[in-house]
């Protein structure tokens, strides 16, 4: 329990451990000296793990897991909304006419959903964010050709 100067209340402080996978690891360019036997099966060793915590001030009365995977969950159906926002620019234009403003923000969501549409073909796993995958993205579109029986690809 916690409180501070400017809270009315104490609130509850969970601190969730949580130990990078070997692809964690390698996408946050750390140099992790295990062995690739086991790394590749997922696994860490002592010499390679790495910790990634992350710290929740609740007052509610849920299990440590509960409440991760609570908060976790809040972020997957907040970072939609701050893409749009901060990337995206739904909220960069202000007029005094309000049916432009509408318009807008209809052609501003109808371009997000079919880019989501067009990123999700590429990689089905994960959300990627426009405004770091953006300039990849773009770059890979590619025709696909058949010849003599081949299918092929080719930049456009």
């Amino acid at each position: 329990m916690l409180q501070l100067s400017g809270w009315s209340r104490k609130r509850r402080v969970v601190v969730v451990r949580r130990t990078k996978t070997p692809r964690d690891s390698a996408s946050s360019n750390s140099t992790a000296k295990g062995l690739p036997l086991l790394e590749l099966a997922g696994a860490c060793t002592l010499e390679s793990a790495t910790y990634e915590y992350t710290v929740l001030v609740t007052s509610l009365p849920y299990e440590v897991a509960s409440i991760s995977q609570l908060y976790r969950e809040r972020a997957d159906t907040e970072n939609p909304f701050d893409e749009l926002k901060n990337q995206w620019g739904w909220a960069g234009f202000t007029t005094r006419d309000f049916e432009r403003c509408q318009i807008m923000a209809r052609f501003i969501a109808l371009v997000y959903n079919w880019w989501s549409l067009f990123v999700r073909l590429v990689d089905r796993e994960r959300h990627r964010e426009a405004v770091t995958n953006r300039p990849m993205l773009l770059g890979a579109v590619a025709r696909q050709t058949r010849h003599a029986g081949k299918i092929g690809f080719t930049s456009i």
